[in-house]
């Protein structure tokens, strides 16, 4: 340990010299380097902290100590690099150089991934699963942190979880796995007894009570702040002919106007639902033994 701390680096300068000592050269435009991060995800990043100015730089403390390491292992990589390039074929130490060159090359691969995982816990933490498929990398586009595949992929995953956002809402169809109707935001709310959230989930501050009235209908009462009746709720159901068993919903499709106005959901109330079949169905004819 003495003889290495003997050996460390004293000044910049002669860390300056060091690292420019020895420099491999690779075939075509390639270049030893750490990434940058993506100017359009440095925007981003800037924007989510209220950075509008054009002179605006990132402060994060893990983005900094990060890409400093990673630059380190770089330094280290190239004498390296070097030494295999005009190294004898068959040489005994081809093996422990190219040991030392994959081992190096997975600490930098390693912080690569720990600086894209940073960048987008500030940028758009809620697709950072997306780092988890490497096929959105590429190989090619080595100088910037993500890439413009990565990029583009993630443009479109936002588009589409936007859209997603969209599906329901406003006059569109409601869809609903749980059974909860949707309902638009400022939704009606029934003297408070019951209180109907724009998100679609039933909120009952008290638990409304059935009693009969004195003509024999049925009448829904719920606790509300100033303990009023809910006037004109439904009609008496003395009113629906008995001999009605099924289609009776439409009989209350005004009832419906208190709980939402989507008009796919008022419209399936008073008329009824027509199945959208992808083309018209045929009818098979069987002979008949």
């Amino acid at each position: 340990m003495d003889e290495i701390d003997r050996r460390c680096i004293e000044s910049k300068t002669e860390g300056n010299t060091l690292r420019s000592a020895y420099v491999p050269k690779f075939e075509g435009d390639f270049e030893l380097m750490a990434p940058l991060l993506d100017p359009s995800m440095a925007r981003k990043w800037l924007r989510n902290l209220d950075e509008s100015s054009d002179r605006a730089k990132l402060k994060d403390f893990w983005k900094k100590q990060l890409l400093s390491l990673q630059i380190e292992v770089k330094d280290a990589f190239q004498p390296l690099a070097y030494m295999l390039g005009v190294m004898p074929e068959n040489s005994d130490a081809e093996m422990p150089v190219q040991t030392a060159i994959r081992l190096l090359g997975h600490v930098f691969s390693r912080i690569t991934k720990m600086r894209r995982s940073n960048a987008m816990r500030h940028c758009a933490p809620e697709f950072s699963t997306m780092l988890i498929n490497n096929r959105l990398f590429s190989s090619r586009d080595y100088r910037n942190l993500f890439g413009n595949k990565f990029i583009d992929a993630l443009e479109k995953e936002a588009i589409a979880d936007a859209k997603m956002d969209q599906i329901g809402r406003y006059g569109g169809p409601s869809y609903s796995r749980g059974g909860n109707t949707h309902f638009r935001k400022g939704g009606s709310n029934f003297g408070s007894g019951a209180n109907f959230k724009s998100n679609g989930n039933w909120n009952f501050n008290e638990t409304y009570s059935s009693n009969r009235n004195k003509s024999g209908g049925q009448q829904l009462t719920g606790a509300s702040n100033n303990n009023k009746y809910v006037s004109n709720f439904l009609p008496p159901v003395s009113s629906v002919d008995s001999s009605i068993v099924g289609g009776r919903l439409s009989l209350f499709s005004n009832a419906w106007h208190a709980f939402t106005d989507d008009p796919w959901i008022l419209n399936i109330i008073e008329y009824g639902y027509s199945i959208e079949f992808t083309h018209p169905p045929s009818r098979s004819l069987f002979r008949q033994k």
